[in-house]
């Protein structure tokens, strides 16, 4: 659905972003992953329609980004950011209406039922009328989650859409990393295209099918996770030793183990 071709970013002096040269199929969840300055971030925001590119060019469903409008972009592509401040007293229901895109063919009544579907999803009835910035900073995320999700709801399945999610689970304990997960795979299920930028490899290494592993704004490797998923990668990317279990296996002495990350079958997943 979404195209790189040679697309590069500069700030001042500094190159963020170099060449980057990639095709994002729909219905596949691709993760962004590297260290803390690798370009993860600006690389959401570029194909967010965000920044434009300082070379190169990126095209959505055919047509270079620079032409859509504001309001035909945001009935094909949500973004989350890793960020976001809302000082404004309204309440959860009335955040979550915020995406709603004006012009879409969703009903009223789909709408109330999409927006039911994502109350449920991620925990949020019981705050629905709950002031967002009384919330606590997991709570507030997920109500950002269903947010962008549900600016996203109109779209029937196999229609093209773009989730971007620049690390979604920051904040959630582990029953609602699950949900989110979930939530996720589920919009893939049905033809949207996902991206997301995240830290914690387990999560990403079960999440993919997809994985593009960056450092300074350079792509180490990039393929299906089977492929980019090793210990000399993951060493190129992070500089430091790392040891791959497979699930089940026993763990050496901790003294031993500068670094475990467990490799199998997915565990968040899982029903």
């Amino acid at each position: 659905m979404i195209k790189t071709q040679k697309v590069g970013y500069r700030t001042g002096k500094q190159t963020l972003i170099h060449e980057f040269t990639q095709s994002f199929a729909q219905g596949k969840v691709t993760v962004l992953a590297g260290p803390n300055g690798a370009g993860k971030s600006t690389l959401i925001r570029l194909l967010a329609g965000l920044l434009p590119p300082s070379t190169g060019d990126i095209t959505l469903a055919g047509q270079s980004l620079r032409a859509w409008s504001n309001s035909a972009l945001a009935a094909v592509r949500a973004y989350l950011p890793q960020s976001h401040a809302l000082s404004f007293p309204m309440s959860v229901a009335e955040v979550l209406k915020l995406g709603q895109v004006e012009g879409t063919p969703l009903s009223m009544e789909d709408a109330q039922n999409a927006k039911a579907r994502l109350l449920s999803t991620f925990a949020l009835e019981a705050l629905a009328q709950r002031s967002y910035t009384s919330l606590s900073g997991g709570e507030q995320q997920r109500v950002q989650l269903a947010r962008v999700l549900f600016q996203l709801a109109h779209l029937k399945r196999g229609q093209d859409g773009l989730l971007l999610l620049d690390e979604p689970l920051n904040g959630l304990d582990l029953k609602h990393q699950q949900a989110v997960l979930q939530a996720i795979h589920a919009r893939a299920r049905q033809g949207q295209t996902c991206i997301l930028a995240l830290h914690d490899l387990n999560v990403a290494a079960e999440i993919a099918d997809e994985l593009i592993f960056l450092k300074k704004g350079v792509v180490v490797a990039s393929g299906p996770v089977d492929s980019v998923f090793t210990g000399d990668i993951l060493e190129t990317v992070f500089e430091v030793k790392v040891q791959l279990l497979n699930r089940g296996a026993q763990l050496p002495p901790y003294a031993h183990l500068p670094m475990g990350i467990n490799q199998g079958e997915p565990s968040l997943l899982s029903p």
